[in-house]
């Protein structure tokens, strides 16, 4: 099914969510448009989100022949040009990261039955969590024989970032490290009156790769995991940088993220379900936009 192709309606020619991930997998797909009435949101709206129940209706016979009975927009595999309907054995669709049950954006909010019922049980692996803890050790300088003390963790996110700033300078569009440290201060005095936490180190985790932004980071006394130095990728392999970098993030005492990131929105409800820690996503686009 193609979820896509419906969600996109306000385009001139909606087309089912294509991938490159196809090719690579020798996967020769034919789509079906799903109906109308998957959309989160009024059709005069516009917005990507489509209803979790409503898409997973279509998982069982009811639901899924009545809407093939309307004739829905069929889109021929694209190297063998073959029409078939959506398959009654495995239920496939196009793109879900726009799924939502009442509302949208809806992981950000406390109630997401996503979150709640799901992601939060989704937990890292004990071998992972040693490869992590053991990186932020050593980011921190803790002795062996010494506890890994509590934390607070920051994700920052520019790279793609940048193609949201609309014509604003960069140095404007994102928040300066001030404004990051006004949070990170924020967090640990919620963690010192709360729960009696001084979570004192504090590990910055960024895809920033500009190296006077690195060294004013150091200049405020916070630390990173230096994974050429510690040769991650060689030991382990190309993907663990992020993955300890997501698991470093989850278990800090506090969390300092930026808002509108994936990455910073799970790392933030890990901390708050599984440490009940202090948490703040950082605003950004417009100078002064974190201002409160």
């Amino acid at each position: 099914w193609s979820v896509w192709e419906t969600v996109q309606q306000h385009k001139e020619i909606p087309e089912p969510r294509r991938s490159p991930s196809l090719n690579l997998l020798k996967l020769d797909i034919s789509w079906t448009r799903t109906p109308a009435w998957v959309e989160l949101t009024s059709p005069s709206k516009q917005d990507n989100h489509a209803s979790f129940w409503s898409l997973a209706s279509l998982g069982f016979p009811e639901a899924r022949s009545s809407s093939l009975q309307l004739s829905p927009t069929n889109h021929p595999s694209t190297h063998h040009q073959v029409s078939l309907p959506p398959d009654d054995h495995v239920l496939c669709f196009d793109f879900l990261y726009y799924v939502s049950a009442h509302h949208t954006w809806e992981w950000e909010l406390d109630y997401s039955p996503a979150w709640r019922f799901v992601g939060q049980h989704m937990r890292w692996t004990a071998r992972m969590e040693r490869i992590a803890d053991t990186h932020a050790r050593r980011a921190m300088n803790v002795p062996g024989t010494e506890p890994t003390p509590p934390y607070v963790s920051i994700h920052i996110r520019h790279g793609d970032f940048r193609e949201q700033c609309a014509g604003v300078p960069v140095d404007q569009c994102f928040a300066s490290l001030s404004v990051i440290a006004r949070r990170v201060s924020e967090v640990q005095d919620e963690l010192r009156t709360r729960k009696g936490i001084e979570a004192t180190h504090v590990i910055m985790t960024s895809d920033e790769n500009d190296p006077e932004w690195w060294a004013d980071v150091r200049a405020l006394g916070w630390t990173w995991v230096d994974y050429a130095a510690e040769q991650t990728e060689e030991i382990y392999g190309k993907w663990y940088p992020v993955f300890i970098d997501a698991i470093i993030q989850s278990n800090g005492a506090g969390f300092v993220g930026t808002r509108g990131s994936t990455m910073s929105t799970l790392a933030s409800r890990r901390v708050q379900s599984w440490h009940d820690g202090a948490t703040r996503l950082i605003r950004w686009g417009t100078p002064g936009a974190d201002d409160h």
